[in-house]
């Protein structure tokens, strides 16, 4: 599920359940691509959005942008990762 614009050099990427945007972002940078966590767009305490935001105007050649979303759709297929929380 994607959000954009055709005048946007962004888009709002969508997670399914049971993804959460922490771990996708965690995820996809172990895959070597970096995505924007919602919760930097959002103002005041309002909570942030099952999304991230995948930029496009920063990749230096279209085959790079190309592995890059290849990347992240594959992710998409895969159960995030448990982690363990120690307190």
């Amino acid at each position: 599920d994607v959000e954009t614009n055709p005048a946007s050099f962004h888009l709002w990427l969508h997670l399914p359940e049971p993804w959460r945007w922490a771990d996708f972002c965690a995820a996809a940078e172990k895959r070597g691509v970096r995505v924007t966590p919602p919760d930097v767009f959002v103002a005041g305490r309002a909570a942030a959005p099952h999304a991230v935001r995948v930029g496009l105007s920063a990749i230096e050649s279209d085959a790079r942008l190309e592995t890059g979303l290849g990347r992240l759709a594959e992710l998409l297929t895969l159960p995030p990762e448990l982690r363990l929380s120690v307190v």
